[in-house]
């Protein structure tokens, strides 16, 4: 099984696409729905499951309710750059994350993490990536 968080979203849905194009189907999506037409970036694609909604996948993993995957693809994050609740942002994009790569690193599997426009914000300020490479 492949874990896809945010996979109802543009890109996630057609990542999901990808996955079946290759064969795929044994994939749990992960994503939050709540009153968006996401869901129907899920029609006509395979997957195994999607019982979990976002908020609840964060306990789930948590108090390791999920079976071992064999990968997991992190497209969950918050890409919008104007939302201003930075607590939304801390336990949505940071939380959230670092679970996921922690459980990721525990079980030995591989963490794909793509991140969001939300990273580098609406470029008021002068960042450089470059610093940090090794």
């Amino acid at each position: 099984m492949i874990v896809l968080t945010g996979g109802a979203g543009f890109i996630g849905s057609c990542f999901l696409w990808k996955l079946n194009q290759e064969g795929i189907k044994d994939i749990l999506v992960v994503d939050h729905l709540d009153n968006s037409k996401k869901w129907k970036n899920l029609v006509g694609k395979n997957f195994y499951d999607y019982n979990i909604e976002k908020t609840d996948f964060f306990n789930v993993v948590i108090s390791r309710q999920v079976p071992k995957p064999q990968a997991i693809v992190h497209l969950g994050a918050c890409s919008s750059t104007i939302f201003s609740n930075a607590n939304h942002y801390i336990k949505n994009n940071y939380e959230y994350s670092k679970v996921l790569f922690l459980w990721a690193f525990k079980l030995g599997i591989p963490f794909i993490y793509a991140s969001s426009a939300a990273t580098y914000g609406n470029k008021k300020y002068d960042y450089d990536t470059t610093t940090y490479r090794k």
